[in-house]
Parts: structure tokens; sequence; C-alpha cells
């Protein structure tokens, strides 16, 4: 099958918004989660698409969009994933829409509760060191094949020429294949996993979130 790694254009962009909903949930469709698509993709994607391009590589296989992967390299920039939310929140009523309040409601008591429980915070990267990092995914049809060294090369080579000096990223620890995949590539894991507000498994229990880190 033709396969090829290129520059991110605008019209990759539904095609990349829908991949990033079909895996947004340990490489499933997010829906049985986070049944709203719209600010799903709005919060994992829509900086990086719409402020940030040209740090974004997609993979093709026979002409189709199957996998990307989005860069930022000074993370201080990135739009803030609370605002966006809050957006949608706010102007769309999500927290008491069917297929979003649970989570919303949920997330808020976690907020809360964890702190009382001792769980620990979330472990924020040396920015200094790691300033940039990325989100990507593939689309299941496409695992199979050896796209993400290749896509991972292109990207770190691209972030080197334009000054990044390393890259950090968070990864569920309760997604095996990621975690896997991300020291292959070269990230080491820092500090100790959290837990993630208002995210279960299917059957109830809390996920946790693992931050890595690479030098370039």
């Amino acid at each position: 099958m033709p396969t090829r790694i290129r520059p991110y254009e605008s019209t990759d962009r539904d095609a990349v918004r829908t991949i990033c909903c079909e895996t947004g949930y340990l490489g499933d469709p997010i829906g049985p989660i986070y049944a709203d698509r719209r600010s799903f993709a709005d919060l994992f994607t829509s900086y990086y698409t719409d402020a940030e391009p040209e740090n974004c590589l997609v993979v093709e296989v026979d002409g189709k969009v199957v996998g990307y992967l989005l860069g930022c390299l000074e993370s201080s920039k990135a739009w803030s994933m609370e605002r966006i939310a809050l957006r949608h929140v706010i102007l769309r009523g999500l927290a008491w829409r069917p297929g979003t309040a649970g989570f919303y409601w949920r997330g808020l008591y976690d907020a809360m509760a964890d702190p009382m429980r001792g769980a620990p915070a979330r472990f924020a990267p040396d920015l200094a060191l790691y300033p940039g990092h990325t989100h990507f995914s593939v689309l299941t049809e496409a695992r199979t094949l050896p796209l993400v060294p290749g896509l991972y090369r292109t990207f770190f080579k691209l972030a080197r020429e334009r000054g990044c000096r390393g890259l950090h990223g968070e990864v569920f620890v309760e997604n095996p294949r990621a975690m896997a995949m991300n020291i292959a590539l070269g990230f080491a894991p820092a500090g100790a996993h959290w837990p993630v507000p208002g995210m279960r498994t299917h059957d109830g229990k809390r996920l946790h979130v693992q931050l890595f880190q690479r030098s370039l």
C-alpha cells in the first residue's frame, strides 16, 4: 500500500478531527465516555491545526489520511484546554447534556476530592528543557503498519531545525501500547503518574497519566 508522510494542509482538518474522536479513548472511539465530538476535537486538535499548522504532519495510505502528529514547539503559547472546555460548557450547555454531563460533574468531583484522598497531582514538565509537545493518533486499520518511527523521526528533525530543545507528552498508563511506543522513541518517564479527573475505564475505574520527556 502506498504510504507517505507529509505536512498537514488545511483540507486535512476534518480528517484529523475524525481520527481524534475515533481513537480518543485508549485507541477506541470516545463516544461511550464523551459524546460530543465537536468539543472533544476542539480540545485535542484545534490549537495545532488552527494556530500552529506548520508543525503538523499527517500519514496517508492509498491517498487516505489515517494518522497524524500534531506539534507545538512552545507549549506556553498553546491555548488552555480548560478555557476551550469552559467555552463549550457555557455556550453549548455540555454540563447538562446527556453524554457529556456525567463527565463534567464527575471531573469536578474528582478535582475537589483527589487532594483530600492524597492522590498525586499532575506532574508538570520542565518547559525550559522540554518546551515542545505532540499529539499523535492513528486509525485502527493502520496500526499494523510501520508508520510511527518514520512519523516521529520526521517531526524530531523538523523540531530541531526550528530550535526546539526537547519534547514532553502525557500518556495513559492503561494504554500499554502507547507507553511502550514512547519508550521505544527515546522518551523517558518523569515523576509519578496521576489520576485524570472525569476519566474512567468501562468498568468505572480511574484512568492515570504518565509524563514523558525527551531531549532533541
